[in-house]
């Protein structure tokens, strides 16, 4: 015979993978239009406002680029 006393949290039975009862529709609404704002903005400003990921100047040309910048020492170098 199991002795434990029935645990009661402030909120009624308590419960670990069941619902008891029905979210409210309000609150479950409200929800789901403030996420798709926060994902319609977070979208919005990753298609206008790509640069803040990627940088704003042009990728440099290593081509281009001397033995000097890069650190190679010269031919005549001992």
């Amino acid at each position: 015979m199991n002795n434990q006393p029935v645990r009661f949290s402030s909120h009624g039975e308590w419960s670990y993978r069941e619902i008891k009862h029905e979210p409210n529709k309000y609150y479950t609404l409200t929800a789901e239009i403030f996420g798709g704002i926060a994902w319609w903005w977070f979208l919005y400003r990753m298609w206008h406002d790509y640069h803040h990921l990627i940088g704003h100047f042009e990728y440099p040309d290593p081509s281009k680029w001397t033995d000097e910048e890069l650190g190679i020492p010269t031919d005549d170098y001992d």
